[in-house]
């Protein structure tokens, strides 16, 4: 996707904006799109070689919805999902190549962030924190930070509210009535960035990819994958109960594990990274320790949303490159909808809307 494709769809998501109540009901159905794919992709019998949206079309053919308005707007957000994945797995696909060239031989990793990072961030949420991301070499941050700010505009509604919205319009069989009362947040930006980032692992080289989303591991250190992965045909991590929240006794499992080698066991030296994403207001869970004894503290980075994702500013008569550009229009895009605000965007203008 380029960047004329970027900002036409930024025009077709800013129409959301002009009618707030519009927009709130539609979240609603993002949050049940997205709610719905994290139950396919964590279902041992998902099919192959799929795409996000053929999978949640699929899906959408065995819902009961008998209203004309409610599968227009379902449609929709499936429609800006998937793009918004197809988008990530195309850029996903881009860094991977510099990835490769790195391990053998080359000189540059991607991050087209942290070189334009500089100095040492001193405002904004985590910035005392010395495993902060500010300034560090992050491999696919660009896709972390879009895929963060995606979560931060649609998150999963859980409790009552989703709750009655499905008992409403689309008379699922399989939503855990209880489970979801008793769910304690409002929304959930976590789950939607887990659900999000495992699609794209999924529908760039199913679940061989270099990023690994809720992966568990055990005490000892070992990855807890699926059966398919001990049999070294697929390294698909195992979830239980579908969905990515329900853990093995004692285990942990970090928000993002970057790899060497996505057709190799994600074991300690086949990893890279360990990164835990901090949203804004986030329930305080710090397993710093533990992630630090298990990978190592040279491993372990806390990428602190917004703010590790901004960009200091530009020397004057300094101009972004393209792939800078299209990745400050496609956060453009998703900010105009955090804010609730279209923002204008000139390609000369460094995105300094990430910063306080």
């Amino acid at each position: 996707m380029n960047i004329p494709d970027i900002m036409a769809q930024q025009k077709q998501l800013e129409q959301l904006i002009a009618n707030p109540d519009e927009m709130e009901r539609f979240k609603m159905y993002m949050s049940v799109v997205i709610y719905r794919l994290e139950k396919i992709l964590t279902d041992e019998k998902i099919p192959p070689g799929g795409t996000v949206h053929w999978l949640l079309s699929n899906d959408l053919n065995k819902w009961k919805i008998y209203d004309k308005n409610t599968r227009s707007n379902i449609e929709n957000a499936i429609s800006i999902l998937s793009t918004f994945i197809t988008y990530q797995v195309g850029m996903a696909n881009k860094y991977l190549n510099m990835y490769i060239k790195y391990f053998f031989g080359g000189s540059k990793l991607s991050d087209v962030i942290y070189p334009l990072q500089k100095g040492t961030r001193t405002v904004g949420e985590g910035w005392k924190d010395e495993q902060n991301a500010w300034g560090k070499l992050i491999p696919f941050r660009p896709i972390l930070c879009s895929v963060a700010m995606f979560a931060m505009v649609f998150p999963v509604y859980g409790g009552q509210k989703v709750f009655e919205f499905y008992k409403n319009q689309f008379e699922q069989e399989d939503l855990n009535e209880n489970a979801e009362r008793k769910t304690k947040s409002r929304q959930s930006y976590q789950r939607s960035f887990a659900t999000i980032l495992d699609a794209i692992d999924y529908e760039s080289t199913w679940w061989a990819f270099l990023i690994k989303s809720e992966l568990n591991f055990d005490s000892s250190g070992k990855p807890i994958m699926d059966e398919s992965a001990v049999r070294k045909t697929i390294y698909r991590p195992k979830r239980l109960y579908s969905t990515y929240w329900r853990k093995p006794t004692g285990s942990i499992s970090p928000d993002v594990i970057l790899l060497k080698n996505g057709k190799r066991l994600p074991d300690q030296s086949n990893i890279t990274h360990c990164v835990d994403m901090k949203f804004p207001k986030d329930t305080p869970r710090d397993n710093r320790t533990k992630y630090n004894r298990m990978f190592g503290k040279e491993k372990v980075y806390f990428l602190y949303y917004p703010h590790d994702c901004g960009i200091s500013p530009r020397p004057e008569g300094k101009t972004l490159t393209q792939e800078e550009q299209a990745y400050a229009v496609a956060l453009a895009t998703l900010f105009s909808l955090v804010a609730r605000r279209p923002i204008k965007w000139t390609p000369y203008v460094v995105p300094t809307f990430m910063m306080p």
